[in-house]
């Protein structure tokens, strides 16, 4: 907690060093004192005149064994350990999962989720489609909306919007990555060359999961992390993305600072990190998201807490830090050809408002050096706008679900109305021609 005060400047830094350095020695002191004592060694004889009876033999093994060592007659004989492993040592084995170490996603589900098989993971999604819409995998005319949560988020966030959400649109999807909610984490893959928990392959897998579900072109609506997600999508794919609404994006910005990278490498550190992740940080960053933080719903919380109890989540984290960063250039900007629409909340205290800021003007200069260049071919591609809401944090679709809608739907009146507008242009340049 004193560290996380500390990087919002709300405490002395001085202050938080000293007093996390007395914790720190306190911690191992308490651990040197009470750690309970191994015997290592080959075959001590623990043999005296006249024998152990065997209850002096059992009190003798649950006093010093503690599961490494096996107790023989007269003869105390150490197995031998283990390989020590890496990025697997955070893995439940079926011991934990069996006493309550873990939970199966599958026990948090929804009356309304679904689960598919695809690219190695077991993908936790929902998916709407409107009564009478076509949902062959052939209707070339199909348009949805897909929602992408941000880092630490689920399909859970989409909860208040969802329903509203529905009536802009024919088809609605909204999906976990790995790594997130309640699809699987498959930490046995991580050394192979396509990391599942990596931004390039959960692009690959979107796109996998569209395809399968026959949904040939989509506007995408991103979170966060997501919102970075969601502009790579469409430069990879600009045919399939016909818009981009990003709510506090996340595109300059790297949710695993350089510093907690680092510490995750290590083997101590990372176990520290993950259990304040698990217990204390999870809380203080849901209630950072939020303005008004009377307004969390304990339903949320307590989701969230269940969350991180589902199994291999610690590992998937771990990985999801070793994982190689998205990062949003000029280059990317510069490829988008679908309208973007960014809604961000003026107190976001996770992702600056400036964020967004930074990322309009970029398009807008990108845009008007493009149109320099080619003023007869410009288009309505990569126009932006921006949607301010007063007295609202990082998450808008949760907090203030109304204003989110009022601007969502602002933001589609807007793109219609300009496509419109280039349609009726480009119909009377053919005509002139």
């Amino acid at each position: 907690k004193l560290l996380y005060l500390w990087a919002n400047n709300e405490t002395a830094p001085v202050a938080v060093a000293l007093f996390g350095v007395l914790i720190s020695v306190g911690q191992i002191v308490l651990f040197l004192a009470f750690r309970r004592r191994r015997i290592k060694g080959k075959n001590i004889n623990v043999g005296l005149e006249g024998g152990i009876d065997g209850t002096k033999m059992q009190q003798l093994g649950d006093e010093y064994s503690d599961g490494e060592l096996e107790i023989g007659e007269g003869n105390i004989i150490p197995q031998q350990s283990e390989a020590k492993q890496d990025h697997m040592a955070y893995v439940e084995t079926e011991h934990t999962f069996n006493e309550g170490g873990a939970i199966s996603p599958e026990s948090l589900r929804d009356n309304d989720s679904l689960f598919m098989d695809i690219m190695d993971v077991r993908l936790h999604y929902k998916l709407w489609r409107a009564e009478g819409a076509e949902d062959s995998k052939n209707d070339s005319t199909s348009v949805a909306t897909v929602l992408l949560h941000g880092f630490g988020g689920s399909t859970y966030t989409w909860r208040e919007v969802w329903q509203p959400l529905q009536n802009c649109c024919s088809c609605l999807m909204a999906l976990d990555m790995p790594g997130a909610g309640l699809t699987s984490r498959p930490v046995g893959a991580v050394r192979t060359a396509s990391n599942p928990f990596s931004q390039k392959y959960a692009c690959q897998l979107l796109f996998a999961v569209l395809d399968k579900l026959g949904i040939s072109s989509c506007r995408i609506v991103g979170h966060g992390m997501g919102g970075c997600l969601a502009v790579y999508a469409a430069t990879l794919y600009p045919s399939r993305v016909s818009l981009l609404t990003l709510i506090s994006p996340m595109v300059f910005m790297d949710p695993f600072p350089k510093l907690i990278r680092d510490v995750l490498r290590t083997s101590v550190m990372k176990e520290l990190l993950v259990a304040l992740v698990r217990s204390q940080i999870g809380e203080l960053v849901l209630r950072k998201a939020w303005f008004d933080k009377k307004k969390i719903p304990k339903e949320a919380l307590q989701h969230y807490q269940q969350l991180v109890k589902v199994r291999n989540w610690h590992a998937a984290l771990i990985e999801l830090s070793r994982a190689e960063p998205l990062k949003i250039g000029p280059t990317h900007l510069a490829s988008l050809a679908c309208p973007v629409g960014i809604i961000h909340g003026e107190k976001d205290k996770i992702v600056p408002i400036s964020n967004s800021t930074r990322l309009e003007s970029s398009l807008q200069r990108i845009r008007g050096d493009e149109e320099q260049k080619q003023s007869q071919k410009a288009t309505s591609g990569a126009t932006v706008r921006v949607c301010r809401i007063k007295r609202c944090g990082h998450v808008p679709h949760e907090e203030l679900p109304g204003e989110f809608m009022k601007n969502y739907k602002e933001l589609i009146r807007v793109w219609q109305r300009n496509s419109v507008e280039e349609d009726s242009k480009t119909t009377k340049h053919s005509t002139v021609v």
